[in-house]
């Protein structure tokens, strides 16, 4: 988008419902509902009510610091209201930031949360949806339901116990990967998305099938509670600081994290690399 600068989707101050463009020029954040320039329109896309108001979206850019500082911040998150060991608290935090970057990524990473911990496995859902992108936390669905949401957008799909079967495995499996399209009627979609998944003790024979990445959920583990203000606030803050650094990450060859060599390999398996991105000319619906 030579010219103009980039363009996110975001919510509108004081209006959940209802989705603006914020135009980030390298220096200056501008909100607008709608952005003009040199004879293109460019509009945030139509969503159904339902699932805009189900998706948590930043508000606008807020300053984070380093990368580290951004980091660590996620990082001290999970540790207060998980009880995974450090290196799955690693994991959670690359993953999350993984999930900002779709549009870059040949393979979206995808997690398995494994293990009879139900509560435990709520609140870490709850958590990711508070700083992963676009997150829309789902329970049971179909394989078949979730070709009718709306995956051009790149969400961060929360699933708690989907119904497994060849179908549900043969979407996981396509949509963890940028290129190929997934059938809808007489219609194709992009799937293109990372995915968290909690089924229970099912997990092992589904990242085997699937190539999911595994992650044990701590049995019988005292963890803080996550009230809804809390989540409310953790949301706010890291939504618009994560958007912030995905802005900053837009420009440069190769996308700048920290600690990747103190990672397990699983952790570093979720490595992040570049790509081109480009516009074609007319009235643009952003996703």
């Amino acid at each position: 988008m030579a010219g103009l600068g980039l363009l996110e989707l975001v919510t509108q101050s004081g209006n959940s419902d209802s989705l603006a463009l914020l135009l980030w020029d390298g220096s200056n954040a501008m909100v607008s509902p709608r952005i003009e320039d040199r004879g293109r329109t460019y509009e945030p896309i139509q969503i159904d009510p339902s699932v805009l108001r189900a998706i948590v979206w930043p508000r606008g850019r807020r300053d984070y610091g380093s990368t580290q500082d951004l980091y660590s911040e996620v990082v001290a998150v999970l540790s207060q209201y998980t009880s995974f060991p450090e290196d799955s608290v690693r994991l959670l935090a690359y993953f999350a930031f993984s999930t900002w970057f779709p549009d870059r990524l040949p393979v979206c990473p995808s997690l398995a949360l494994f293990g009879p911990a139900y509560g435990a496995a709520m609140q870490v859902l709850r958590l990711l949806r508070c700083f992963c992108r676009r997150p829309l936390f789902l329970a049971s669905p179909t394989a078949s339901e979730l070709l009718h949401l709306p995956l051009d957008l790149s969400p961060t799909l929360l699933m708690v116990r989907p119904r497994l079967n060849s179908g549900m495995e043969s979407f996981l499996r396509a949509s963890s990967y940028r290129g190929p399209h997934v059938a809808r009627g007489s219609t194709v979609l992009a799937a293109h998305c990372s995915k968290v998944i909690f089924c229970g003790t099912d997990a092992i024979l589904l990242t085997a099938r699937t190539g999911l990445i595994d992650v044990a959920l701590p049995c019988n583990a005292q963890m803080k509670i996550l009230d809804d203000e809390s989540a409310g606030e953790i949301a706010r803050e890291l939504q618009d600081k994560m958007l912030a650094y995905r802005l900053d990450s837009q420009g440069k060859a190769q996308v700048s994290f920290p600690q990747l060599s103190e990672l397990s390999h699983h952790s570093q398996e979720l490595g992040l690399t570049a790509c081109g991105a480009s516009l074609d000319s007319g009235t643009e619906k952003i996703v």
